[in-house]
């Protein structure tokens, strides 16, 4: 068969996932073929081809007989899927047809799937797995026509633009920054745990023993800063202290307590400040059992399930120091006074602040020294500042995120932050959005992280789905 020239008759530019039937294929081929629609299926792995072949009498003459070839075709041609071929003939060449098949002749026809006679009219629908070259595809039919001769007497061509299926790629982005609303008040808690040591059962706070006068350094750059934060109020301060398990329960209850009295009379020896503070406490909590379960869990010694099980089994703290100590030879118990006990000697400082609202011009400066004064709707305004000025508020959203994890819409807009003023760390993006992944605003900047990093199926799922909703 010699090869066949597409004949385009109309070009419809549109787009859509239900695409609407097409006019009949216009002349010069010799069937009509009539509400030629694709349709990708919701999931989007399927793609339905139909249309309708409409032969009224007198059409096709008697003596002819017409061969159709239809097939889905890609755009540039490369690409292309066959779909049921057929022939439709007039009357007397069916009935000469039918009675050669009969006995068994050969029809010397090439072969077609069906033969059908005049009138003749069939809506055909297809369906196969979906292919991104199909989004780009249109109908053509090739016509084969036989006279009374059993040799052909011309071929016919034809086609069908049909509207481009919507796929996902760059020109569908879509970047969504969401105001977070605004708070009527504002308050910030900032803590402090202190490494300061003491000795073993001991509660006098030695400045050269061990690394404590790097630590009271620390603690008092710490209490430092806090009071001298633009716009906001000290008017909390609470000190908790916490002891090694070693000895009696009452007894490092009665030492956390002088513990915490010692750091607290420190730092107030050296901040005057301190005392107009309305609220401050200080308490001490003893043995520290949760911190040493923290601690084994973190640093996973050899003997750490043993020990966990042990602090669990045991509610009474004597059986449980006694079933700690007689394990194992009392090894694990040795290397745990020795390696972790220290640390749990501790004391921890939580500041609270009554904190004002910023003017616009000053969302900046505060910034710029100390972030976590700004509520969200503060971070978001100066973010918008930024953009207004053609710089890149990539980092005040990424602060906001810090500093409001727990906050949806400080995720939403970070990710999308990174997406639009970012570098591509669309790792990043997905890890910030697997919690709010089924929701909706959280749809378009996955599905653009999921295409940029190769994943176009997940994609264009996602984006379908968004286009249905």
């Amino acid at each position: 068969m010699k090869r066949i020239i597409y004949i385009i008759f109309s070009a419809i530019l549109l787009s859509g996932l239900s695409l609407t039937a097409q006019e009949p294929i216009a002349t010069p081929t010799k069937l009509s073929y009539a509400k030629v629609a694709k349709e990708r299926s919701k999931d989007g792995k399927m793609l339905t081809i139909s249309y309708e072949v409409d032969v009224p009498k007198g059409a096709v003459k008697c003596q002819q007989a017409v061969l159709a070839f239809p097939r889905l075709v890609s755009r540039d041609g490369k690409q292309q899927i066959d779909l049921e071929s057929f022939a439709v003939m007039g009357k007397v060449r069916y009935k000469s047809y039918s009675r050669n098949v009969a006995l068994g002749n050969d029809t010397r026809m090439p072969l077609v799937s069906t033969v059908h006679k005049v009138p003749y009219k069939h809506l055909y629908t297809f369906q196969f797995p979906y292919e991104k070259w199909m989004a780009k595809s249109d109908f053509v039919v090739s016509e084969q026509i036989f006279g009374c001769a059993q040799c052909p007497k011309g071929e016919l061509a034809g086609a069908i633009n049909l509207p481009d299926i919507v796929t996902f790629s760059k020109d569908d982005y879509r970047y969504s920054f969401v105001e977070p609303k605004a708070v009527r008040e504002k308050r910030l808690e900032e803590k402090f745990e202190s490494k300061v040591t003491f000795p073993c059962a001991q509660s006098r706070l030695d400045a050269a023993f061990e690394n404590n006068r790097d630590e009271l350094k620390r603690l008092s750059d710490f209490v430092k800063k806090s009071l001298s934060y633009e716009g906001a109020t000290m008017d909390k301060v609470v000190i908790e202290g916490f002891a090694s398990p070693e000895g009696s329960a009452e007894g490092n209850k009665r030492l956390s307590e002088n513990r915490s009295l010692a750091l607290s009379n420190y730092v107030i020896s050296k901040f005057p400040a301190l005392r107009k503070v309305s609220n401050m406490s200080v308490n001490g909590f003893g043995e520290d059992w949760n911190g040493l379960v923290k601690v084994l869990k973190e640093s996973r010694p050899s003997y750490a399930e043993a020990m966990l099980g042990i602090i669990d089994k045991y509610p009474n703290v004597q059986a449980r120091k006694a079933a700690l100590k007689s394990y194992d030879g009392c090894r694990p118990y040795i290397e745990m006074v020795r390696d972790y006990y220290p640390q749990l000697r501790r004391t921890t400082f939580t500041m609270g602040y009554a904190v004002r609202f910023f003017a616009d011009q000053e969302l900046e400066r505060i910034f710029n020294n100390s972030p976590q004064l700004l509520s969200h709707h503060e971070l978001y305004k100066l973010a918008q500042q930024r953009i207004s000025k053609g710089k890149s508020p990539l980092e005040v959203y990424q602060k906001a995120y810090e500093l409001y994890q727990d906050d949806r819409v400080a995720a939403l807009n970070y990710a999308n932050a990174i997406l639009k003023y970012g570098k591509g760390n669309y790792a990043k993006v997905l890890e910030i959005l697997e919690p709010y992944k089924e929701m909706r605003e959280a749809m378009m900047p996955r599905a653009i992280a999921l295409n940029e990093t190769g994943r176009q199926q997940e994609a264009e799922q996602i984006f379908l789905e968004l286009t249905q909703k």
